[in-house]
């Protein structure tokens, strides 16, 4: 009951933040019939929603206790979401966001500092999380004329979000003379696992996408535990109505 409490007040959240905004994005150009689509409210409107689509990469660094991370490829964040803004004036903007997240942590070098029911024929071992996250922050407009488009921005947030989902995952190839056998294992309901975050999220966005970092500034695991990387960066795509 209480998953289910916390997964209902993230989606009543972000069902308050798109009922209350305009659900017509900024458009590229400013369509026939604008008075039809928004109300007669003109084309800059202040208070707005939009979705969004981002891949990314999580970045292993040294700074850790010890590197547990493969390379960007290796270990990746998708994610879909929706940003809702309040424009306060030509260069200053009120933003929350809602997102839900999958997240999964590859390790470089399985041991038994790092992996459960660890064993030297193990070769590929991940923790992979969902998450939902709600963030909230400002947005800078560097394009205060920018007509009918978002323009170019920078924003910063702070989020703090649950894990609903976590596994550990891995994979061993058992191999005698006679035969190999190929084996999978998942673990759930890892009592070392923090399920909630927080941290910080910036953005640098032109038009229809953004490039972001998100650095979280909790601690995932427990203090007994090796600490996963804390940074991901990559892009989101914005999704835009069609003009009509």
């Amino acid at each position: 009951m209480k998953i289910i409490s916390i997964i209902l007040f993230f989606i009543l959240a972000f069902s308050i933040q798109k009922l209350s905004a305009q659900t017509v994005l900024l458009k590229n150009t400013v369509p026939k019939n604008f008075k039809y689509l928004d109300d007669d409210k003109g084309p800059n409107r202040r208070h707005y929603s939009y979705s969004y689509f981002s891949i990314g990469g999580i970045v292993s660094s040294d700074y850790y206790p010890t590197p547990t991370l493969q390379t960007l490829g290796k270990s990746y964040k998708v994610s879909s979401g929706s940003t809702g803004k309040i424009q306060t004036n030509r260069y200053v903007g009120l933003l929350w966001d809602f997102e839900i997240a999958y997240k999964s942590f590859a390790l470089r070098n399985p041991d038994s500092t790092n992996t459960i029911e660890f064993s030297p024929e193990i070769s590929i071992a991940r923790y992979n999380f969902i998450k939902i996250n709600n963030a909230t922050g400002i947005q800078f407009n560097f394009k205060p004329n920018r007509g009918n488009q978002l323009g170019t921005y920078l924003s910063i947030m702070g989020y703090f979000d649950y894990s609903f989902y976590s596994r550990f995952i891995s994979k061993s190839m058992a191999k005698s003379d006679k035969f190999s056998k190929a084996e999978k294992n998942s673990f759930k309901k890892i009592s070392y696992i923090r399920p909630f975050s927080y941290g910080l999220t910036v953005k640098f966005g032109k038009h229809m996408w953004d490039v972001f970092a998100k650095y979280r500034l909790s601690d995932l695991f427990k203090d007994e535990h090796i600490e996963l990387p804390r940074l991901t960066i990559g892009i989101e795509f914005l999704m835009h109505q069609d003009d009509e």
